[in-house]
């Protein structure tokens, strides 16, 4: 019986799915068994020697899928410093807004 991810399983389906159900005199909510998805992906980190290899050995097709995914890698290295460019400004002129306020009081 599959359910979306995120949903509880409660002892009916868990029956029904086959799991042992060991203890009926619990609380109901403490049978209940959570479903989701595992994310299997490898990181920029991991897949990196990958690429490396594939782009300095590879065959043709392998060079070109190592350039596309470097080129994703440096796009999302880009966004991420602008990012962080704008959060450190906000977080500057926060401080500097609080400390003003400060010395108000």
């Amino acid at each position: 019986m599959k359910k979306p991810p995120g949903q509880v399983m409660d002892e009916m389906d868990q029956e029904r799915a086959g799991y042992p159900i060991k203890s009926r005199g619990r609380d109901r909510a403490e049978r209940k068994v959570q479903i989701g998805t595992v994310n299997m992906a490898p990181t920029w980190g991991e897949y990196l020697p990958t690429l490396l290899d594939f782009h300095a050995h590879g065959n043709v097709e392998q060079r070109e899928t190592a350039h596309k995914e470097l080129t994703k890698m440096a796009t999302a290295a880009d966004a991420y410093n602008a990012m962080q460019m704008e959060l450190t400004k906000a977080i500057t002129l926060s401080t500097v807004a609080l400390m003003e306020l400060g010395g108000k009081l």
